[in-house]
C-alpha cells in the first residue's frame, strides 16, 4: 500500500506519516477506551 505514496521511485514521506498517523490513531483510542477491561482481565477479583 504505502508504494503507491511513491512519485518516480521517490516515497512522498509527508503522505507516509499522514497515512500512518491515520492507521495509527483509531488503535490508539480504541485501546484507551478498552483499557479498563484489559486491566480487569489481566487481575481478576476473587471472592
Amino acid at each position: 500500500m504505502l508504494d503507491r505514496f511513491g512519485a518516480g521511485g521517490e516515497a512522498q514521506w509527508e503522505l507516509v506519516m499522514a497515512a500512518s498517523v491515520i492507521a495509527t490513531v483509531p488503535l490508539i483510542l480504541l485501546f484507551l477506551a478498552a483499557q479498563r477491561y484489559f486491566i480487569e482481565g489481566a487481575n481478576p477479583q476473587r471472592r
